[in-house]
């Protein structure tokens, strides 16, 4: 006999692991399309189910975009990056004025200087 899970049944499993009787309607209306329909049958529950899921895997994808366009714009992440341009800035700028004759010195910024924060 086919044994299959419902999403009803999956429900149950996840949310009550208590064994309870399940209802057989499941199991009997997949044999019966298997012993009606045959490769047919089954090919239009894999078609049918493909087409319930395509919703939800766009839904997925927009909040995949929607994620890293906000990760993008977090402030500890832009804060790095501002970090990297200053390094980088201050070492063209080395290199320009000093040729290769130079060190980079960092110190924390006074209060009076303001840090940003």
């Amino acid at each position: 006999m086919v044994d299959g899970i419902s999403g009803t049944d999956l429900h149950n499993v996840v949310l009550d692991p208590t064994p309870a009787p399940r209802a057989p309607v499941p199991d009997l209306i997949g044999a019966v399309m298997l012993l009606v329909g045959g490769d047919t049958a089954l090919t239009g529950i894999q078609n049918l189910t493909i087409i319930t899921a395509a919703p939800f895997a766009v839904v997925m994808v927009l909040l995949c975009v929607s994620l890293a366009r906000d990760l993008r714009s977090d402030p500890l992440v832009r804060r790095d990056d501002r970090t990297v341009q200053a390094v980088e800035q201050a070492v063209e700028y080395g290199i320009e004025h000093h040729d290769d004759d130079f060190f980079l010195n960092v110190k924390p910024m006074s209060e009076e200087n303001g840090s940003g924060r």
